[in-house]
């Protein structure tokens, strides 16, 4: 096998992960701003309807019910990364590119 040959294809599949991970890091980045800010303006408004003494909020039992949600979210971190790098030869491309895409995004 000569060189010659070998090297384009490796260069493809590297610009491939690469780009892939600019792509799929720059859509994380803004489903997260979306996201966040779709709670934020849920949570103005559970606030505005809670000053006005429409509902009554009991933060506290809030907090314990989600106490659970919020450790098993922190434990499957590791997962939706897993899931996004299985069966993906080039990882250490697509890794970098994921950085730069999300702090892009």
């Amino acid at each position: 096998m000569d060189i010659g040959t070998l090297f384009p294809a490796i260069a493809i599949e590297l610009s491939f992960g690469f780009i892939a991970g600019i792509i799929v890091g720059y859509t994380c980045k803004k489903l997260t701003r979306l996201v966040a800010i779709v709670l934020g303006l849920f949570f103005i408004g559970i606030q505005i309807l809670a000053y006005y003494k429409f509902i009554y909020v009991d933060w506290q039992s809030i907090g314990k019910a989600t106490e659970g949600a919020i450790k098993a979210t922190t434990a499957s971190t590791p997962l939706w990364w897993a899931i996004l790098i299985t069966h993906f030869p080039y990882v250490g491309a697509f890794s970098i590119g994921f950085v730069i895409g999300f702090r892009k995004g």
